[in-house]
């Protein structure tokens, strides 16, 4: 239907990757089988040159001397992460899409430019919902650094139903798209979805155990918040991007419903602090380690949430990789 079709819920992303669906619905390519398939994984590919641009971005400001080279090298190395290629060019995935625009919004807050940051994080938002992975690092740097400003977050909303606009045009009701992320976690009532994380040393129980890991994930981010302000700690730029890679884990490893793909942030962060930290070479190649293994039951066809049930030490190597 076209443009027009934009009224209806088809599917559970958000108005914008919607949009591009809808263009590409006008073009579709010569295979019969899988007419659109050429233009999503196009698209795909799209996300991993943004997310190209934005570890460029971060890794050059890491850097006073030489940071144009190392930032080359690390979008290099990125675009060629095994998982990077599995999950645009090989699975048509868009994870690079939060992924970069969630980048782009911890260079400015690097950068202090703290409005272009919400608006950028308000763009990752606005596509996917695991850009909250990231949520911790701004909301513990505004706390700690700029409390005065903490009304800028209202910027994140209004992005997300600025980007709507088109939708509410068309006809989709404003309660539809405020409930979209809702709507996706009702999808998928499974403590674990591939994700090596805990659960998979815990029966398959949602319905019981699932509020029981959100509230173990808010307890343990409540410690280190109150830890933080008892030793009225005082946050720096260098302190992003560490931080961002501990916020991708714990997310991960503690809450429930985590696919195979959501440490893709992990992934990326983590080049960005081998350039930033030398030493820490053992993150990037853990993460690969681990998400290349999570990856692999689905790539294959297996059944979704019970073939990592069997390899419960998938979980100990994120386990290994926290401590």
């Amino acid at each position: 239907g076209g443009f027009a079709s934009l009224r209806f819920t088809i599917g559970d992303y958000t108005p914008p990757y919607m949009y591009l669906l809808t263009i590409l619905s006008y073009f579709p390519s010569a295979s019969e089988n899988h007419p659109f398939l050429f233009g999503i994984k196009f698209y795909s590919l799209v996300f991993d040159l943004l997310l190209v641009v934005a570890v460029y971005l971060n890794v050059r400001l890491l850097h006073k001397t030489h940071g144009h080279q190392w930032g080359v090298l690390a979008g290099l190395l990125t675009f060629f992460l095994p998982t990077v290629i599995l999950n645009s060019a090989y699975w048509g995935q868009i994870d690079a899409s939060y992924t970069a625009f969630s980048l782009f919004a911890l260079y400015y807050l690097q950068k202090e430019k703290l409005i272009p940051s919400m608006l950028w994080y308000g763009v990752a938002l606005s596509f996917k919902l695991q850009s909250i992975f990231f949520l911790p690092v701004f909301i513990l740097y505004f706390w700690f650094k700029y409390r005065g400003k903490l009304h800028y977050f209202f910027l994140i909303p209004v992005v997300y139903y600025g980007l709507a606009i088109p939708s509410l045009i068309a006809g989709r009701s404003f309660l539809d798209i405020t409930l979209i992320y809702v709507n996706q976690a009702e999808n998928y009532r499974a403590l674990t979805l591939n994700m090596p994380n805990l659960y998979q040393w815990l029966p398959n129980r949602y319905d019981d155990l699932s509020g029981l890991g959100f509230a173990v994930f808010a307890s343990l981010m409540g410690v280190v918040f109150l830890t933080m302000t008892m030793q009225k700690t005082t946050l720096s730029a260098s302190i992003v991007i560490p931080l961002a890679f501990w916020s991708v884990l714990m997310a991960n490893f503690f809450l429930p419903a985590m696919h195979e793909r959501y440490l893709f942030g992990a992934d990326i962060t983590s080049i960005i602090l081998l350039f930033m930290i030398p030493k820490a070479w053992i993150y990037p190649v853990v993460t690969q380690f681990i998400s290349l293994l999570a990856y692999t039951p689905f790539l294959r066809s297996e059944e979704h949430t019970s073939e990592l049930q069997s390899r419960p030490h998938i979980s100990y190597a994120v386990f290994c990789l926290k401590k």
